[in-house]
Parts: C-alpha cells; structure tokens; sequence
C-alpha cells in the first residue's frame, strides 16, 4: 500500500521579498507618526515650560511692585532693573532676579539656537499710571525656523494700595524682627546646617556671612572683611558683638539701606518717611522717623540696661539686656516709627522742633511727650 504524504510548502524567495517590502511600507509611516508625535510632545513640554517662566517672571514683578515708592527695587520706580534680553544670562549678576529667570529658562528649555525668529525678552514700562509687563519667549521647537515654540505673556499691574507710612515702617520692624526669630528657630532646632546673610559690594561681590547651626560659629567670604578672625563662635564673650553687628546688620544694610544697590553707601538717602527724613547713624539720641537698626550690646547696656534699670527699659519690654554684661551674644532690633506729627507746645522751636513733622523718637519720651515718642525695640538672646 502507499501512502500519500502532503507536503508542506514554505515562502517562495519572491514572496519573502514582496512580504518585507510592505512591512518596510507601513513601518516607514508608523516610524514618520512616531517621529512626528514624540516631536509635538516634547514641543508641548517646552511650551508648558515657557509659560511656567514667562507667568514666574510676571508674577515676581508683581509682587516686586508692592515695595516702598521709595526702594529702588521697585518696579515702578526702576522698570529697567525688570527689563531686558534672556539670551545670554551672563550679562547680569548672581544677584540681578533676570539671572534667575534666565538661568531658569536655560535649564527648562536650553540655550538659545541660531534662528533668527527666536526670542527672549522682557519689557517693563512704567506709563505714570500702570506698569505694563510684556514676556515674550520664542525658541527652537526643533524641525526648523518655521516650528518654534513660543509663549507670550503681559499684564497690567496697578499701583498697589498703600498702608499708611508709620504702619509701612511698624510692618518693616515686625518683619526684621520675625526673619531674625525664624532663622534662630532653624538654628536651635538643627534643620539647617548654617543660616546666611549676604551683601553686594562693587569690588569683591556678593559677600556671605554664615553662621553655623547650633554651634553659631560665624564664617564665610564676608566675615573676614570685618573681624579678620574667622571661624570664631559668638559664643566666646571675646567675639560676642560679631553676630549683632556684623551678621543680621548685614541683613538690614542689603535690605534696606542700600536695597541691593552696591554703589550705595551707609545712611544714604531719606527713610521710608520721606523727603527730610535722612538717614542717620545708630543712637539713642533725638532719632528720626523710619530709622531701623541692631543695635550692638555695648550701646544697648549702657543706654537702656545699665541707666537706671526698670525705668528705660519700661517702655521697651521686649528688649534683651546682658545681665551678665557682657558675656552674651544679644541682637536687639530698634525702630522709630511715629505716626503722630509734632506739636510745639512748649515755645521750645529754638531747639529743632517744627510743627507737623513727624516726632522723633527718644528712650526718655516722657519728658517731653509732645515732641518725642518711644522706640519700637524688640531682642533675642543667642545663648537660650
């Protein structure tokens, strides 16, 4: 008997040909889709990122806007310290903000290319009676000139409401008084290796002083400039005026001083009181409205602890004394903030007194309470 064997039969050469082909066909397509669709995410990614910065760069110009008409740094008083290109950051020192917002934009999105359609600008224009903010931000999405990415962003922003100049000087005392509070408390809970408060300088930079945690050794690229003897704790009672006079002073004098203005100098300028209310030097005497100060342990004892006790510091409870002077570290915040302007009741103007102009403020305002107010004075001891 024979049998009959079906034979199984395999591709042909050709069929094998003609099979990879169109494959080849249809996955060339699904390659160009794949291509086309990774590109459009990545462009989707980067515009999410321009207009993350672009709403940033806003949103901090904004809330720039809301310091005193006086500082500087006000948008509204120095619109061209906001404005500019973000094309190359290294124009603008580490402490100018569009050297973060380019740094920024750098790391979300790159470095500029080489079309000529792109763009990274901002414009801040102060009309006399808004601050316009213009961002716009165009860059390379990757598949040439004609697909950039681009995000646009302006805003009006009104001149914001105003407290009153006496309550703008009590809020900038409770907020120094609050910011020394707050980086104590980091310290003493150990949650940060060092608290920093730095400077600018127009020769050597930004200057840091670091205070480390809770040890309070005081060190950094500032500290040497004034003490000469680094890495020494305000602990040591040989050392205790470094962190009053030279760490959180440093604090004030960027803040509010010279406002980041390195050209500037100690005392220059009016207070936030205005125009014949200048700057003067720390001291007890006859201050005048919007002074704010640390005042160093030396000044502070002698002034308000040691001169008859109880009867100075009465009207500033909150103030720290040494005790023990003067072993201990002390920072202590001082402030004239009147809000009741003088009366010359007594027919003492030969002695500088002029009706309505703010009072000055004195450790003894009781002798004369028509001319002179308290300090606003509040302390912390470094050692508890």
């Amino acid at each position: 008997m024979k049998l009959n064997y079906n034979k199984e039969k395999g591709f042909t050469l050709i069929e094998a040909i003609v099979s990879l082909a169109i494959f080849a066909i249809a996955f060339s397509g699904l390659f160009l889709f794949f291509g086309m669709a990774t590109l459009a995410n990545n462009n989707t990614e980067k515009r999410m990122h321009l207009n993350l910065v672009a709403n940033r760069i806003v949103e901090s110009i904004a809330a720039e806007s809301t310091r005193s008409d006086t500082d500087i740094l006000n948008p509204f008083v120095t619109p061209t310290a906001y404005s500019g290109s973000l094309e190359d950051c290294t124009i603008y020192l580490p402490t100018d903000i569009r050297r973060t917002w380019c740094d920024s934009l750098n790391q979300k999105v790159g470095p500029e290319g080489s079309y000529a359609d792109e763009e990274r600008t901002i414009t801040v224009v102060n009309d006399d009676t808004d601050l316009i903010v213009n961002v716009s931000l165009v860059v390379d999405g990757g598949s040439g000139a004609n697909k950039l990415v681009s995000s646009f962003f302006t805003r009006k922003i009104r001149v914001p409401n105003r407290r009153t100049i006496p309550e703008g000087c009590v809020d900038r005392h409770n907020d120094m008084v609050a910011y020394i509070k707050s980086e104590k408390e980091k310290c003493d809970a150990g949650t940060v290796p060092f608290i920093t408060v730095s400077r600018t300088t127009t020769t050597a930079g930004v200057l840091e002083y670091k205070l480390s945690c809770p040890d309070y050794i005081m060190s950094g690229s500032g500290f040497a400039e004034i003490s000469g003897l680094p890495g020494n704790s305000i602990l040591d009672p040989s050392y205790r005026t470094y962190l009053a006079m030279t760490f959180f002073q440093m604090h004030v004098l960027e803040k509010v001083w010279i406002k980041g203005d390195p050209s500037s100098t100690y005392w220059e300028g009016d207070t936030i009181y205005g125009t014949g209310y200048p700057w003067a030097a720390p001291g007890f005497g006859g201050a005048v409205a919007g002074n704010i100060w640390i005042a160093g342990p030396q000044e502070t004892d002698a002034e308000i602890c040691e001169d008859n006790p109880g009867i100075n510091n009465m009207y500033l409870p909150n103030v720290k004394c040494h005790v023990t002077w003067p072993t201990k570290p002390i920072v202590n915040v001082f402030s004239c903030c009147p809000k009741d302007t003088d009366i010359n009741s007594s027919g003492n103007s030969a002695e500088g007194f002029q009706d309505g102009t703010y009072k000055k403020c004195q450790l003894r305002p009781q002798v004369t309470p028509h001319h002179y107010i308290p300090y606003m004075g509040d302390g912390f001891d470094f050692t508890k």
